[in-house]
């Protein structure tokens, strides 16, 4: 059994709180008091006890939505499929309605698939990710694997909306304006990079992070910095050719040029 949510909430006007929850239940046939049982957990479930008379124009965006939510787990489904549940809703609303759903998930033991293009949405709910395009499965894994480092360039856009830790174009040649070298350095747990930047400090290299930043997902870390590199001697200079050797392979580096 699948339950659903919808972007636009997809309420009866013209019903209680109370009646568009019970709606799919009427349509299962369910017993009288059977229902009133279900309506009342759900409700209380989702915050909107006090709301159960009240109709859907009575509600905000968020109270809409929990509303949804509780329609679509009348039944007990056992799959719950969220499409684009929060794009109506405010950042503040959207953070609301995805810990109801996180609740959903560890309290009933519901499946939660979510359908949306908001990365953010993604990186926040989700355990697991398949990216789609063009009506093709292109990537998918942990939200940790394709955050931290995506296989495909679809994958890679979608996941720059959410960290914005790389550079655009006109950031870049404000960037380049400056002195000494710049390079964005891709990294993961373990990844030695302040090692070696302490190696190239040493070595007579000023070291600035002008961009980026470092994300904890699952339990883990990644990031991406992007560095100027400056030398003050020839040996300074060696060291930054040196700079990119010394890291481990769970690192990449690129120079911005």
């Amino acid at each position: 059994d699948i339950g659903m949510i919808f972007q636009q909430f997809n309420l009866f006007g013209s019903r209680t709180i109370y009646d568009n929850v019970a709606y799919p239940l009427k349509l299962a046939h369910w017993k009288k008091a059977d229902e009133k049982k279900r309506i009342t957990e759900l409700l209380s479930f989702v915050g909107l006890t006090s709301k159960a008379w009240d109709h859907p124009d009575q509600l905000s965006g968020g109270q809409k939505q929990r509303v949804g939510i509780a329609r679509a787990l009348a039944t007990k489904p056992s799959i719950l499929l969220a499409d684009e549940s929060t794009s109506a809703l405010d950042p503040e609303t959207t953070a609301d309605v995805l810990s109801l759903l996180k609740r959903v998930n560890a309290e009933l033991g519901v499946t939660v698939v979510v359908i949306t293009h908001e990365m953010e949405v993604v990186r926040t709910i989700a355990d697991r990710v398949v990216v789609m395009a063009g009506g093709r499965v292109v990537e998918e894994g942990s939200v940790y694997e394709v955050f931290s480092s995506p296989s495909t360039s679809v994958a890679a856009d979608f996941v720059a909306t959410s960290l914005r830790n790389t550079p655009d174009l006109v950031e870049a040649e404000d960037l380049q304006a400056g002195t000494g070298r710049l390079f964005t350095v891709t990294m993961q747990e373990g990844a030695g990079f302040f090692d070696a930047v302490s190696r190239v400090s040493a070595a007579g290299v000023s070291v600035n992070i002008v961009h980026g930043g470092v994300t904890t997902l699952q339990h883990h870390s990644f990031g991406r910095l992007t560095v100027r590199l400056t030398p003050h001697d020839d040996a300074g200079t060696q060291a930054i050719e040196d700079f990119a050797a010394s890291l481990t392979r769970t690192t990449t580096i690129e120079e911005i040029r």
